[in-house]
């Protein structure tokens, strides 16, 4: 089954720190506070674009299928509020 895949927006610049992780969208200037899952999320994405199963075998060591509700809308969470800052790109 083929569905969406995100990347990393070009120039995002990605600091990890001891309870999350600060992003420099240089295009915008913008610099975001992300907590620790969404920074996971994209630090993830810097291997290059992945679907929601790429993303979750990386980030929880299991297939989407095994995963709960809650952990995937967790991770859907995660990249849509990545997207709304144009932090990651969809492609469809």
């Amino acid at each position: 089954m083929s569905g969406p895949r995100w990347r990393i927006a070009p120039e995002v610049r990605l600091a990890a720190w001891e309870d999350g992780y600060t992003v420099f969208h240089t295009p915008s200037g913008d610099t975001h506070l992300l907590d620790p899952f969404a920074g996971q999320v994209l630090s993830c994405l810097q291997n290059g674009p992945m679907g929601l199963e790429a993303l979750a075998l990386a980030l929880m060591d299991r297939p989407l299928a095994a995963l709960g509700s809650d952990e995937r809308a967790a991770m859907e969470t995660a990249l849509a509020a990545l997207e709304r800052v144009h932090l990651v790109l969809v492609s469809p």
